[in-house]
């Protein structure tokens, strides 16, 4: 299994994933991130709270599994699959997130674009007030630690299949509209 150490993918920069392997700290991701069908596990002992920190002008994240590892950070936080840290324009197609605490989040209070399609997200999901969301044949699965999508900016959800039981909480504060 291949060791990813606090790899760095710049703005402009494209990252393709050689294997399957353990995120060791987190991925900072500015640019492309192209998992090449492989899978990506948070670490055994997590140091830190995401798998990947993306935080760009124009960032896409595509064709990987994203595997939490079901893992908990040495300050007691869940796994994040996908953290966004800065506003820009996020491309997210293709992904499986699994075993996390949050599947996709965001913290920052920056403008951006989130658009997210052929994929599938388990657990819980949500981000901010100040991010418009498109989501286009998205997958919305039940975790094992918890379940839902708090869509508090614009969301716009085209084709998507939601879990048997799957809440949607629309009582977040800043909820415009779905």
């Amino acid at each position: 299994v291949t060791k990813y150490k606090n790899v760095e993918v710049g703005a402009n920069q494209t990252y393709t994933l050689t294997g399957d392997g353990e995120v060791i700290g987190s991925m900072s991701v500015a640019g492309t991130l192209d998992g090449a069908r492989h899978t990506l596990f948070a670490q055994t002992v997590p140091t830190t709270n995401a798998i990947i920190n993306a935080a760009g002008e124009n960032v896409t994240i595509k064709n990987v599994t994203l595997d939490g590892n079901n893992g908990v950070t040495t300050d007691g936080r869940g796994i994040r699959n996908i953290l966004i840290t800065k506003g820009g324009v996020y491309n997210i197609t293709e992904i499986t997130s699994v075993n996390n605490t949050y599947a996709l989040n965001t913290a920052t209070s920056e403008v951006g674009t989130i658009n997210i399609s052929a994929s599938t997200l388990e657990g819980w999901s949500s981000w901010d007030k100040n991010f418009t969301v498109n989501l286009e044949n998205v997958k919305f699965t039940n975790g094992v630690n918890q379940n839902g999508i708090a869509p508090q900016g614009v969301s716009v959800f085209k084709n998507c299949e939601f879990a048997e039981g799957f809440p949607i909480h629309l009582d977040r504060a800043g909820f415009k509209s779905i």
